[in-house]
């Protein structure tokens, strides 16, 4: 198997995003070029990659793994906005307003009070 029949054997395997995807094999290309400069025969470059399953394997779990935290994460911003929003509606209906302001002297006679 060559190189190039390596990666796309992995890339087949891969989910996730179009750019997660392309960078993975960015860094698998990457790695197997720097063995090869390095002397490895094509075979002993892909054997240090490590298995084009057990690649795909390991994305499979680190994806999973990124796919609930970000639905963690998407839950408790939610819950936070739904909670703002109820306190706020609370807040509102509970008819707590701010006291008037006062009537300046000037405006009403000494014998009459504010008509607020």
């Amino acid at each position: 198997m060559t190189p190039d029949e390596y990666l796309a054997q992995v890339e087949r395997g891969l989910c996730g995003s179009r750019s997660a995807r392309r960078r993975l094999i960015a860094e698998l290309r990457a790695h197997l070029e720097d063995s090869l400069a390095a002397g490895h025969s094509e075979a002993e470059a892909i054997e240090r990659a490590g298995a084009a399953d057990e690649v795909v394997k390991a994305w499979r779990a680190h994806a999973l793994s990124l796919r609930a935290q970000n639905r963690r994460r998407g839950s408790v911003l939610a819950l936070a906005v739904a909670t703002t929003a109820a306190l706020g509606i609370a807040q509102h209906a509970s008819g707590h307003r701010p006291p008037p302001a006062p009537c300046a002297p000037a405006q009403h006679p000494a014998s009459s009070h504010c008509p607020r």
